[in-house]
């Protein structure tokens, strides 16, 4: 595939420009030329194929010639951003009494623009219902897909992206936003397939390789997951998320803990606030027994308000192409529900302190993360293994049974329930662990086995003989 340089996007970016002029002149002929011009360029292309056909039906005296001038006005303005004034010029051309679909399409661009969802998806299912050049315009029912994703209609953005790709095979944008409907559906193999397919399209598609990445960390896939992040950031260096989910799989692929941790220190540099790297890097400290380190990278992460938690999945619907990665987009969707996070932190750092002897301060800790967050059950968890290691069971069954009430399918626990049990000598109750762990399919410490049958065993033999 050929890329264009600098000089050909500057070249389109005069023809399309030129196009609009002699548009709004009245100049069709010449305005055709630069709006063919400008077909197949990734930031022009939807809106020459609208021009196109505004001036067809001109030329075929289906409107009138004020009515095109006013849709190319709103037109002008919208590229230069000004909405406002766009969206007053496009309603003019509504004062006919003919229906244009190219004007429905326009203004639910603009309403798009303007996060209007609600009004853009009437104005794009308006379109549809008029009738159009389905070949030439394709990619309305893929924004119209985009706005059906947004609100959380999967299954009406699946069948518009599916028309989208029906009518254009060649629509990498329709491919990234299918992927990326299936991947929050839980398809993530043939959400990789979309991306893939997006990326035969445009190699240097970044979203496609950022969230193809994703679906192979899911997957598990860590290698190619790798490579995929590894290409985004050598496409742009400055995206902290991609060194976070390479860290991720650096870590999980062959516990190359030293790598991960340079990758959590280069998104640290990029955007010093970033709680989740510091997390991240905190967690690797403590797998290399780094302790100190990881402490104090897990109290810097507490320190960030607000900071950021994760890369959403954006669907690309909007011709200018929304950058997920630019600093702006990442300062404006910082989380703002951070209990949760706080709480997995603050209850993370109790675990080194335990590993570090410090017993003063992990149980301050627990009792941060829970009230924090009340239902979180790995600090409920954390915490009755702290009071275990103190010896106090009866409080470690206490928490490992509360952390039971929110996720009672954690054999882990269960098993950590059973020692407690037997150290606090409620023998039969740690037998009871155990097989419910064995029979769900959970493989217990056999050597705590052995150590609570012989127990059992004494146990019984000395109730017999009493």
């Amino acid at each position: 595939m050929l890329f264009l340089s600098c000089r050909d996007i500057s070249d389109i970016n005069t023809k399309f420009s030129l196009g609009l002029q002699n548009a709004l002149s009245g100049n069709y002929p010449q305005s055709k030329k630069q709006f063919n011009n400008t077909l197949g360029s990734r930031d022009y292309n939807n809106y020459s194929r609208l021009s196109l056909g505004v001036i067809d039906k001109v030329e075929q005296k289906d409107i009138e010639s004020y009515i095109a001038y006013f849709f190319f006005s709103a037109l002008e303005k919208l590229i230069k951003s000004e909405y406002q004034k766009s969206l007053i010029d496009i309603n003019k051309t509504f004062s006919s009494d003919y229906n244009l679909a190219e004007a429905y399409i326009l203004r639910a661009i603009i309403h798009q623009q303007k996060e209007n969802d609600k009004q853009a998806l009437s104005d794009y299912s308006k379109a549809i219902e008029i009738g159009f050049n389905k070949d030439n315009y394709d990619f309305v029912y893929n924004y119209r897909g985009n706005i059906y994703a947004y609100i959380g209609s999967f299954s009406d953005a699946l069948s518009d992206f599916n028309k989208a790709l029906e009518l254009n095979p060649k629509n990498y944008f329709a491919l990234y936003n299918r992927g990326n409907t299936k991947n929050i559906l839980g398809d993530v193999e043939n959400a990789v397939v979309d991306y893939s397919n997006a990326l035969h399209f445009d190699p240097n598609f970044i979203e496609a390789l950022f969230f193809r990445g994703d679906s192979y960390l899911k997957l598990k896939n860590y290698h190619n997951a790798i490579e995929d992040y590894t290409r985004v950031i050598w496409l742009n260096p400055d995206i902290a998320m991609a060194y976070i989910n390479r860290g991720i799989a650096y870590t999980k692929w062959n516990n190359s803990y030293n790598k991960s941790i340079t990758d959590y220190s280069k998104a640290i540099n990029i955007y010093p606030w970033y709680g989740l790297a510091f997390y991240n890097r905190g967690v690797t400290y403590a797998y290399q027994g780094k302790f100190e380190k990881s402490i104090e990278d897990y109290s810097k992460a507490l320190e960030q308000n607000p900071w950021f938690t994760n890369m959403k999945i954006t669907w690309n619907g909007k011709l200018e192409n929304k950058r997920i990665f630019d600093k702006f987009v990442y300062e404006k969707n910082k989380t703002i529900d951070l209990n949760p996070r706080y709480a997995e932190v603050t209850s993370n750092r109790g675990i080194v302190y335990i590993y570090k002897g410090i017993n003063d301060i992990i149980l301050s800790d627990y009792k941060k993360a829970l009230d924090l967050y009340p239902w979180y059950a790995m600090a409920y968890y954390n915490r009755g293994v702290s009071y275990a290691s103190m010896g106090e069971f009866q409080k470690a069954i206490n928490d490992f049974n509360k952390s039971l009430e929110i996720n009672p399918n954690d054999l882990e626990i269960i098993e950590n329930r059973a020692i407690s049990y037997y150290y606090a000598g409620q023998i039969d109750k740690a037998w009871d662990d155990i097989n419910h762990a064995k029979k769900s399919g959970y493989n217990p410490d056999p050597e705590f086995i052995k150590l609570l049958k012989n127990k059992r065993s004494k146990t019984k033999y000395n109730k017999t003989s009493n």
